[in-house]
């Protein structure tokens, strides 16, 4: 591991789909990496979100039930986002 690798869990890349949905907004997005304690996902141009906003993620795959996560906004840059789980 990097020195300056920060991540607890183990990062899997997962080129995928998800949706991020705080308050009335939601926007979908498309996963970078997702590891047990959170993901990246791609930035669209006009993400509103802020550092700490809380909502869901839901994680689009095969048919079937959708898992959800309570999640926050843990960093974004000016492509990608770092989404932080919680329980």
């Amino acid at each position: 591991m990097a020195l300056f690798e920060r991540r607890i869990h183990t990062r899997h890349l997962q080129h995928g789909h998800a949706m991020f949905v705080s308050g009335s907004k939601a926007f979908l997005v498309e996963i970078k990496d997702i590891s047990k304690g959170g993901c990246q996902i791609s930035r669209p141009r006009s993400w509103p979100f802020n550092l700490q906003d809380e909502g869901r993620v839901y994680i689009f795959g095969e048919p079937g039930p959708v898992p959800s996560y309570s999640a926050r906004v843990a960093w974004y840059r000016e492509e990608f986002v770092g989404i932080e789980f919680f329980s």
